[in-house]
């Protein structure tokens, strides 16, 4: 259950699914286990109106064919991050509300009816109970509203580059470290990209969100055995990304190196990743902050915006997120028509997060 979010439109992912409660095999379930309606009629927001949540779904070969919890939580980190990465970099260029920014929007709802249909359980790590169905009340995250989403919404070519190594991790076995690390980074994006904190958020929390998106990176850039992921690793990993914006993609920027030598000319990522990656070792090693540390000091903008659409850049990297497919014939105007609009849409998410990184080098607008 992921009442925090309505899914206007499926995101499929082979055997598993993300939907909204009213989706056509739910109802399936619900005409098979009435109980299981009752449950999902008793959602609400934090000033009680009804909701209808999402739900993920698994496609059953038998009745004891469950999935490992683990590749539940890896296709919702998935989906996620193909969300608010999009989203994020989205309000850093326009004027108008993303669907969702914060990865809590996913978080899995704690109960749930038990296997008999008969009652609902929670277990996590601060509660394990066993209720009545019939005292239920469910609610999101009251730091959130509840948000819709539809197929518009999500990072298209991200998804389906990421769906495909889930299915090679979690339906064919699939196991070397490419595969873990990329699974362990979106699980550290997914925790990096919650809001930092609630009515108490204090420039600290941010620091700490600063401090796990960097964490997520170098799990992705971790070349694995007995390598070390650090600064240029992740240099090199951003610096791979297929670019479409030359002033992003230039070498011109004199990025930070950790090992104090001269500032070496790197693309606009990898400078903005060496401003996140001081601020995080100020936050994380006790060093002095001053008001401002958390701002950019050319535009004014705060560093924690850049991380998701950093991230993005990242995994097209790591995923190789790029547009391959050959141009037909200019003769057949039909098809060559349709390539140029795929390409356009394969590649907006791409610019978008470039021009969300782009936005570092001007001034943010005044606030009205």
């Amino acid at each position: 259950m992921l009442p925090n979010i309505r899914a206007d439109d499926p995101v499929e992912g082979g055997r598993i699914a993300l939907a909204s409660a009213l989706d056509g095999r739910v109802a399936a379930a619900v005409t098979r286990h009435p109980s299981l309606g009752d449950f999902l009629s008793r959602f609400y927001d934090t000033h009680n109106n009804r909701i209808t949540p999402s739900v993920l779904l698994w496609d059953t070969a038998t009745e004891s064919d469950l999935p490992p919890f683990e590749a539940v939580c890896g296709f919702r980190d998935a989906v996620a991050v193909s969300h608010v990465l999009l989203a994020r970099a989205g309000t850093m260029i326009a004027s108008y509300p993303p669907p969702t920014q914060w990865m809590d929007s996913f978080s899995i709802f704690p109960w749930m009816l038990t296997r008999d249909y008969q009652d609902i359980a929670c277990n996590t790590p601060a509660v394990r109970g066993l209720h009545n169905i019939k005292s239920f009340r469910g609610q999101i995250v009251p730091e959130l509203v509840e948000r819709s989403l539809s197929a518009r919404d999500l990072d298209r070519p991200l998804f389906n580059a990421l769906i495909q190594k889930w299915k090679e991790v979690y339906l064919q076995g699939a196991d070397t470290h490419a595969h873990t690390a990329l699974f362990r980074s979106l699980n550290m994006a997914f925790r990096a990209g919650a809001i930092p904190g609630g009515i108490d958020a204090t420039a600290y929390d941010y620091g700490r969100s600063l401090a796990l998106w960097v964490s997520a990176f170098e799990i992705l850039a971790h070349p694995g055995g007995d390598g070390k992921a650090d600064l240029l690793k992740v240099y090199a990993l951003l610096e791979k990304a297929p670019y479409e914006i030359r002033k992003v993609s230039d070498a011109q920027y004199g990025a930070y190196d950790n090992r104090n030598k001269q500032a070496a000319p790197r693309n606009l990522a990898c400078w903005l990743y060496g401003e996140i990656y001081q601020a995080r070792n100020d936050f994380l090693h006790g060093n002095p902050l001053p008001p401002d540390r958390l701002l950019i000091k050319a535009s004014h903008r705060h560093l924690l915006s850049y991380a998701p659409p950093l991230f993005r850049v990242a995994l097209s990297a790591t995923l190789d997120v790029r547009w391959t497919k050959l141009q037909p014939p200019l003769t057949d105007a039909e098809a060559s028509g349709q390539w140029i609009s795929d390409q356009i849409d394969f590649l907006d998410s791409q610019r978008v997060v470039e021009k969300a990184l782009a936005t570092s080098l001007v001034p943010a607008p005044a606030t009205p």
